[in-house]
């Protein structure tokens, strides 16, 4: 019985150093980190990546990212939106339009939604951002319980637990 167990070990290890080699790119399982409330995290874009801090908010559905001048156009028939991000100008198709509800009591708001890549420690993967002025609030970026459910535990006594280290692009 034990050299069939050690057999069996044997087959197995291989299979989990290759499942180590999992691509980059790829939403891999997020490891057993625990997050702060607070993150360093990475935002790419078609054109150019950025770092900023995000808050991870297990109140929230979705993400939204901090951007000004938010200007709809067409592209090849297709809905595109115009924006700026830390003070930079760029351009991603349109994934929808959303309505958010606010906690004060306004009227819903109407926002545009994006889809970026995103770095929090090292897991990289795509996620949907609606676009807003985030001026007022401590963090340009927000992540919701569409994000952080790929994450891992958010620890609220914590902050800047893990940098962005995914793979750099290619």
């Amino acid at each position: 019985m034990r050299a069939a167990a050690g057999l069996m070990l044997a087959a197995w290890l291989p299979l989990t150093a290759l499942a180590q080699e999992a691509d980059p790119w790829e939403l891999v399982e997020a490891p057993s980190a625990t997050y702060g409330w607070t993150e360093r995290v990475r935002v790419e874009t078609l054109t150019r990546y950025f770092e900023l801090e995000a808050k991870l908010d297990t109140g929230a559905a979705s993400s939204s990212l901090h951007a000004t001048d938010i200007e709809l156009f067409e592209r090849e028939g297709q809905n595109w939106v115009r924006f700026t991000v830390e003070g930079q100008p760029l351009e991603q198709p349109v994934a929808r339009r959303v309505r958010i509800k606010q906690k004060n009591g306004e009227p819903a708001q109407e926002r545009w939604v994006v889809r970026l890549d995103l770095c929090v420690g090292r897991v990289f993967m795509p996620a949907d951002f609606s676009l807003v002025d985030r001026g007022n609030f401590s963090t340009p970026a927000l992540l919701g319980r569409d994000v952080l459910q790929h994450l891992g535990p958010v620890d609220t006594e914590k902050t800047f637990t893990a940098e962005p280290r995914c793979a750099a692009p290619p």
